[in-house]
């Protein structure tokens, strides 16, 4: 959080008023308060544009329209999103980290359940195990981002696997 509090505290410094979102907590507090409810990347993914970019825009805009004579106000705005786009990357890793001892779990168990050892992502592994199964036409992926899709159509040059058996077996 240390960029965007010094940003806070630069913005206090520089206009002579603190820098408050709605909600009347700063910004650092805002993300300290949300962070450690989301537990995943996938729970962070849901709730960062309403509940962490939307109030964060909605003051930038208020500010602006207070603040944009202000000579020191472009170059203040322009060291702030560079902040705030490290801490909200940092969130993102932090987050896929601590998701990490999961993921790994899920694919020991696929592994135990028969899937032969590979080196590709556990989405494509759990992919292709539904696409090995007969009767099923479609699975549904999630879209948000284009590497996503991606990863997604990896599984047309994977070699198919026993999905009934691998299912069965999965604890």
């Amino acid at each position: 959080m240390q960029p965007v509090r010094r940003q806070e505290a630069r913005f206090e410094g520089i206009f002579a008023e603190p820098m408050r979102l709605a909600s009347g907590e700063t910004i650092s507090e805002m993300l300290l308060r949300v962070i450690p409810g989301l537990g995943s990347l996938s729970n962070w993914e849901q709730v960062a544009g309403r509940h962490v970019i939307e109030p964060i825009q909605a003051w930038i805009v208020q500010a602006r329209e207070n603040l944009q004579n202000k000579p020191e106000w472009d170059a203040w705005l322009k060291d702030f999103v560079a902040a705030i786009n490290t801490v909200l990357a940092d969130v993102r890793r932090y987050l896929g980290t601590a998701q990490q001892g999961q993921s790994d779990g899920v694919r020991a168990k696929l592994y135990a359940a028969g899937y032969p050892d590979s080196e590709e992502s556990l989405s494509r592994l759990a992919l292709n195990v539904l696409a090995s199964l007969d009767g099923l036409s479609c699975a549904l992926v999630g879209m948000r981002q284009p590497s996503y899709v991606d990863d997604a159509f990896g599984i047309t040059e994977m070699k198919q696997v026993d999905g009934l058996a691998i299912l069965r077996d999965f604890n």
